[in-house]
């Protein structure tokens, strides 16, 4: 299930914006809100979850980059 689902962006961008201080974990930029890009770091297709532990903060371009492929 997507971290978008039943209302739970809420839930994943208050903790991972906390968390990961609105930036990329990918390429360190620093994100304005309308920026901010959850990714899975194990991809769903993959196995992966949506759970807190499997969810990091991305720009848009390195999310894109990344696709399904696993990136540690």
């Amino acid at each position: 299930q997507s971290p978008h689902a039943n209302g739970q962006r809420s839930i994943f961008s208050a903790v991972g914006i906390r968390r990961d201080n609105y930036t990329c974990q990918h390429c360190g930029k620093h994100l304005k809100d309308d920026e901010v890009e959850f990714d899975h770091i194990i991809p769903v297709s993959k196995g992966g979850s949506s759970e807190e532990h499997n969810i990091r903060l991305t720009c848009f371009d390195c999310n894109r980059d990344k696709s399904d492929d696993y990136v540690p």
